[in-house]
């Protein structure tokens, strides 16, 4: 199989045609890590029977009762490149999915006076967390924590810091070549 081909089943073969949906509760905080906001959003994925088509729906829930939506259509043949996945709202990023459901989207390039950012995500099980990072002009604008699962929306995060991290943690480097090919470190 390709680097592409293990790519894109890395990201999204786990999907099926009957729709897959992440409940998120998402704070946005200031670089201070003031909380700015805080909502909550499901993020919806279904494919066709081969997993070449990806229909990745969001359903925003704003404070004003009102709910928004956007739906986009990820075509294996156009979105998947050499150097990850690009999705139809940003052109800019890609995405590379790791085999144990890690997967992280980011800026391609970083550019004089342009916004960069990323979101890196962990899953376990019906459990997903992600981290989403923004620079503004080299700067730090905005950090985005997400809590997902696919039966529920999560509880409030909690605002404590977490100062032990309990267990046998073992760290594990490893390095994406442009091409996508893996090398562990």
């Amino acid at each position: 199989m390709t680097l592409k081909k293990t790519n894109w089943l890395n990201l999204f073969g786990k999907y099926t045609p009957n729709k897959t949906t992440w409940h998120a509760l998402t704070t946005v905080y200031s670089p201070e890590l003031e909380i700015i906001r805080d909502y909550r959003f499901t993020r919806s994925f279904s494919t066709n029977a081969d997993k070449s088509i990806i229909y990745h729906q969001n359903t925003y829930y704003l404070p004003d009762e009102q709910t928004k939506e956007k739906s986009w259509k990820l075509e294996q043949q156009q979105c998947d490149r050499s150097d990850g996945v690009v999705h139809p709202e940003a052109e800019h990023m890609r995405a590379i999915g790791l085999k144990n459901g890690t997967s992280i989207w980011l800026s391609k390039q970083l550019g004089l006076n342009e916004r960069f950012g990323m979101e890196v995500f962990f899953q376990q099980q019906d459990w997903r967390a992600s981290v989403i990072s923004t620079y503004q002009e080299g700067n730090l604008a905005k950090i985005v924590t997400i809590k997902e699962h696919t039966q529920h929306f999560p509880s409030q995060i909690e605002p404590e810091k977490i100062n032990e991290l309990l267990g046998k943690w073992h760290l594990q480097r490893i390095q994406v070549t442009p091409d996508l090919r893996l090398c562990r470190k």
